[in-house]
């Protein structure tokens, strides 16, 4: 898995194109294994703020994407195909994964508007601009795969980007040696420095909101209680007055009245959340605590910042971690285990019933079993996995943006089969696709011994709850679904 779903996840693009003679360009790679209609040599994207990879994406700014192409052939239709790899895992871009990109073709000009059918030879600019969401986590690695496709699956273009999501206020704000640790058995700290690049005074604004969820689920209700804007010096000159004496000792933060606040490099060591802060009107629960910036005359927030805090007994432990505002490797690490496999429909293709799930120890459950497929599948099948997530485990699924996009067989096969391949080669019989692809996938009796998923491969994003991954094998000539799996898991996360 991969909203996680994004986590997930996550990212997109824009362009300001100017096609009359000069033509700037993003590097882009092409899409490994694909074989697409127009090589990517005889493609001209360009992303906008982006001349090389890793283009940085800003959550809550408009990125647009111009790409100009040449089909060789006629194209009846045309299909979107977008998605972060994540840790080698796909997260689709919501609202542009999946959706037709024929209103979004113009002539050689960038003016005109073309629809489909495209006629071959004739040139073609795709130009798409969208949002990079706020609930996109904050992602420091990962390749944009982005591929227009036929109705059929078939690949008409595709290239590959290495991208990374950030904070709308790292142009403000380094916070990425921040942290969180365990200072001894019972407390939690907050450690470490930011840098903060530019000077502030009251062209900025400041506020905090609060919101809490009751259950722990993620699923906040806004709190009365708030810090409103204020301008930085007001700021500086009245509300931080009143708790600097709670941080003195543990950072270098300036002294009461003191504006502008000075670039520079400011720590925090130690830090423990005081719970004398706290009075008896917070509710147990997990708080979340939004921090933003404003300045003057700019639209958007120059920083949105997250905070979120479980509250164990309300006046006694608080654990703090800080999402969205630094990196999240080498604290928690992700667990994963089996629950169950189900075959929904699909007899005259496939035989599951053999497949079961049992405890292979304290803490690991293992798939176990013989299966057999009748048919040899080639490329009048189209394959392709969704995934849905219930929070609370109760079977109450939500469909969550992250999936295998379905493709012809083998298509699938040399893709995402043989990216994946080497998680499960070893506890089965499963076939090994080579570099050069394996068309049809061959019938016949395949068997599963002790497997179990890798958890290094899911990225920490992924939120915590029962997941349920959909199998889909469609039958193109005709549309008809003709054989579907679930596999359920339970995804935890604990302190390493």
């Amino acid at each position: 898995m991969k909203s996680f779903p994004t986590l997930a996840l996550v990212a997109t693009f824009a362009v300001v194109c100017s096609l009359n003679g000069f033509v700037r360009a993003t590097v882009v790679e092409s899409c490994g294994a694909t074989r697409t209609l127009v090589p990517i040599e005889e493609n001209i994207v360009d992303i906008s703020n982006c001349e090389k990879g890793p283009c940085r994406l800003k959550r809550r700014s408009t990125v647009s994407i111009n790409q100009k192409f040449t089909p060789t052939e006629d194209v009846k239709s045309l299909s979107t195909t977008v998605f972060a790899k994540i840790v080698g895992l796909p997260l689709p871009f919501v609202g542009v994964d999946g959706t037709s990109a024929c209103p979004f073709l113009f002539a050689e000009d960038g003016q005109t508007k073309l629809d489909c059918p495209l006629k071959a030879g004739v040139p073609v600019v795709y130009k798409r601009s969208f949002d990079v969401l706020e609930i996109y986590p904050k992602i420091p690695s990962m390749t944009i795969h982005w591929e227009l496709q036929t109705k059929s699956g078939r690949s008409i273009t595709c290239f590959e980007v290495p991208a990374k999501i950030q904070n709308n206020g790292t142009d403000l704000i380094d916070a990425s040696n921040l942290r969180i640790r365990k200072f001894n058995r019972t407390l939690t700290v907050f450690d470490g420095t930011f840098e903060l690049y530019h000077d502030m005074d009251d062209d900025y604004a400041f506020s905090i909101s609060l919101s809490y969820s009751t259950l722990g689920n993620n699923q906040f209700i806004l709190s009365p209680f708030r810090i409103p804007q204020q301008h930085m010096c007001t700021f500086l000159k009245t509300t931080y007055r009143d708790y600097r004496e709670f941080y003195r000792n543990s950072t270098n933060l300036p002294d009461v009245g003191t504006c502008p606040l000075v670039a520079q490099q400011y720590y925090v060591k130690n830090k423990v959340l005081d719970s004398k802060l706290i009075n008896n009107y917070f509710q147990p629960g997990l708080w979340r605590v939004d921090i933003i910036i404003l300045k003057k005359d700019v639209e958007y927030p120059l920083l949105s910042m997250e905070v979120l805090m479980h509250s164990i007994i309300l006046v006694a432990s608080f654990t703090v971690t800080l999402l969205l505002a630094i990196p999240c490797g080498g604290i928690l690490r992700v667990i994963l285990d089996f629950d169950r496999f189900e075959t929904v429909n699909g007899s005259a293709f496939v035989n599951t019933e053999k497949f079961r799930v049992r405890k292979y120890n304290r803490t690991l459950s293992v798939l176990n079993g013989t299966g057999e497929l009748f048919v040899d599948l080639d490329n009048r099948y189209a394959f392709g996995l969704s995934f849905a997530r219930s929070a609370q485990g109760n079977n109450q699924f939500n469909a969550y943006p992250m999936k295998l996009a379905s493709k012809p067989i083998c298509d699938f096969l040399g893709l995402y089969y043989r990216e994946y391949q080497h998680l499960f080669l070893n506890y089965s019989n499963l076939p090994f696709v080579p570099e050069g692809g394996l068309c049809p996938f061959p019938k016949g009796k395949y068997w599963a011994k002790d497997a179990y998923i890798d958890t290094s491969v899911i990225p920490l994003v992924v939120p915590e709850g029962l997941w349920r991954c959909t199998f889909n094998l469609v039958d193109t000539m005709t549309g008809e679904l003709v054989s579907q799996s679930f596999m359920f898991v339970r995804l935890s996360k604990e302190f390493m």
